[in-house]
């Protein structure tokens, strides 16, 4: 079931674009960061607020993760940073289609509102 135990080698050529990307994906760490923590400070944000910390957090680690693979050469932290990486990916995938479904929604309620003709 395990795969067997490979040599991987890595060049810098294979570890750059992540590694000069870093830099970025720092930026929009922090980013994520700061909004998932402003989210988090009602209690209606949090229920969704903890979801653009965490992907904060691992764009942050898998940003650290390609510069070190990239200096170090290294096959585990490039793998790592990868792994960070689609973690991240999954997340805003996740955010996004909460994003659409929130919008559907809204939608809907003020096409209901408009065609209902509710008077207050």
């Amino acid at each position: 079931m395990g795969e067997p135990d490979i040599p991987v080698q890595l060049n810098a050529v294979v570890t750059a674009p992540l590694d000069e990307a870093s830099i970025w994906m720092k930026i929009s760490a922090v980013f994520y960061i700061f909004i998932g923590s402003l989210a988090c400070l009602t209690v209606i944000g949090a229920v969704v607020g903890w979801i653009p910390l965490i992907m904060g957090i691992r764009l942050y680690q898998s940003a650290n993760l390609s510069t070190k693979a990239h200096m170090l050469l290294s096959p585990e932290a490039h793998i790592h940073s990868l792994a960070k990486l689609k973690s991240f990916m999954i997340f805003n995938g996740v955010l996004s289609i909460l994003g659409i479904l929130y919008t559907v929604a809204y939608i809907g309620i003020i096409i209901f509102v408009i065609f209902a003709r509710v008077r207050f």
